[in-house]
């Protein structure tokens, strides 16, 4: 996207980039109006939240060292403080906190040893003992910010598009609205708001699954290796979110939907070993993409409905900007002249 991005910007067309996680860090760092109320933004109501709960001194010398987000994460989490290398820890109100708090900083990498201490880690064991369950956390301190994230993102992209403005969604495909799927309510919105229906493009890439147990180990080593906890991808959930994005192709093909990829049972039985819960990752999504019981490998389609399709690694960046503008300007004049396409 930064390569269309650019070369966009040779021709004169700015587009803006929107997704799931440009929006939230934007929530994350930046205040935020919904329906005429203005919000903080979610690290000053966290921040707050957690205040009425543990010492202000204790969440602010928390916060300096690990971040808002990465306490959220903590909370959410709890006993496993959103870390896969962390044993469960308890959290009992009579439960030490001080012998768990080494006991996790004797695991950490030479790295992270350096940046944190004991009292460091203690001090975010405490704040999750003090604060309520995750639902009774949310529930006394709702943020709409980032809990409506997927129905502001089109709609502010909706409204770029009236102002001749572009944007390209950044997103995983199976994000909902209202509990329905946002693709499938892209097109009604446009309509909704007056707008043709070539004014957007719904696009996917799809990456192959053995490619993906790659990247999601390598990911997870640099990030491991780096400290940057937030970037681990944690378990079988990329390999799940596969399987909510492709299913099994049909035994009699059809044109509007055609063949994207191909999965061996092999590979997602290595997944489930390497990153899940084994057999029991391994037998459910098997199921969930299509397999017999016979099979070993299937062709998949994509569940969401799209117009144009890349294949990572197949395409390079500058190859995929290039085909994005044809079908965003050179093939529709409308747009062309106006610069009111956005896609998914």
């Amino acid at each position: 996207m930064n390569c269309f991005q650019a070369e966009e910007k040779k021709e004169g067309r700015v587009w803006i980039v929107d997704g799931g996680d440009i929006a939230a860090d934007k929530a994350w760092t930046e205040p935020s109006e919904i329906d005429g109320k203005r919000y903080p933004s979610a690290t000053d109501h966290l921040r707050d939240a957690m205040k009425t709960y543990t010492d202000p001194l204790i969440v602010d010398a928390a916060i300096s060292k690990f971040g808002v987000r990465t306490l959220a994460t903590a909370l959410v989490s709890r006993e496993y403080l959103g870390h896969p290398k962390v044993d469960c820890v308890d959290l009992r109100p009579e439960a030490e906190i001080k012998p768990q708090s080494i006991r996790i900083y004797d695991a950490l990498s030479p790295e992270n040893k350096e940046q944190y201490t004991p009292a460091d880690i203690e001090n975010l064991l405490i704040i999750i003992r003090d604060c309520p369950e995750p639902n009774e956390f949310l529930t006394r301190h709702p943020y709409p910010p980032l809990m409506d994230i997927n129905n502001l993102m089109l709609e502010r992209a909706i409204a770029k598009a009236k102002r001749g403005e572009s944007t390209i969604f950044d997103i995983i495909g199976n994000e909902v609205i209202d509990d329905r799927p946002m693709v499938e309510q892209f097109y009604d919105r446009l309509q909704s708001a007056g707008l043709p229906a070539d004014t957007g493009t719904l696009a996917i890439i799809h990456c192959p699954f053995g490619t993906l147990i790659d990247r999601v180990e390598g990911r997870n080593q640099t990030a491991l290796a780096e400290g940057r906890i937030d970037d681990i991808r944690q378990a079988f959930f990329p390999f799940d979110q596969y399987g909510t994005l492709y299913q099994k192709a049909p035994a009699i093909p059809d044109s509007n939907r055609p063949i994207v990829g191909e999965v061996t049972r092999q590979e997602i039985m290595n997944a489930a070993h390497q990153f899940g819960k084994g057999e029991e990752d391994a037998i459910a999504l098997l199921k969930e993409i299509g397999f017999t019981d016979e099979e070993e490998k299937i062709s998949v389609i994509s569940r969401i409905p799209f117009e144009l399709i890349f294949q990572t690694g197949a395409q390079s960046p500058q190859q995929i900007a290039e085909t994005l503008r044809e079908k965003s300007f050179e093939n529709n004049p409308v747009a062309n002249d106006s610069s009111k396409r956005f896609g998914l």
